[in-house]
């Protein structure tokens, strides 16, 4: 078929030389971000270590001031068998979690300086409604937790 609008494959191309442009001086990317950004990486990481272990000792001090007091010095043996020195070590946990994530948070947002969840590019598809999207999470939920309580070990018959 003959048209009279240029052809997409010009020619022009293929006679003139193409020149690349000049490079003055060679670029290099800029490190000390990429070293600043580990480091705050590492940086969260042994705090939420330290917090994982001051959290429980936290909670834990007042439960010890409260047996000193009482005149009943545990030992290591008695304290991994008190249920409630070790209903407090659980509970600290939680606290500890929540001050991990919200260093986490800290440290994504720049001190708040950006968006949460599109730094960490959280969105749902554009095809997707939210709804529906809950409502596939929620099935596939019920369906891990379903298949995890009915797990059965091998040798083991269960009525």
């Amino acid at each position: 078929m003959i048209t009279d609008e240029p052809s997409p494959l010009s020619d022009e191309s293929a006679v003139t030389p193409q020149t690349q442009p000049e490079v003055s001086a060679v670029e290099t990317p800029a490190t000390d971000g990429r070293w600043i950004e580990l480091f705050k990486a590492f940086g969260a990481w042994g705090g939420s270590v330290a917090l994982l272990i001051l959290i429980p000792l936290l909670f834990a001090i007042p439960y010890f001031a409260y047996l000193v007091y009482s005149k009943r010095i545990p030992t290591a043996e008695q304290l991994v068998q008190d249920k409630t020195f070790l209903l407090l070590q659980i509970l600290a946990v939680i606290p500890s979690h929540l001050l991990t994530l919200g260093l986490a948070w800290l440290l994504v947002t720049n001190r708040r300086r950006r968006p949460f969840a599109q730094t960490l590019g959280l969105s749902w598809p554009p095809g997707l409604p939210a709804w529906r999207g809950f409502s596939v999470c929620f099935l596939v939920a019920i369906v891990l937790l379903g298949g995890s309580t009915n797990y059965q070990r091998p040798g083991r018959r269960e009525n």
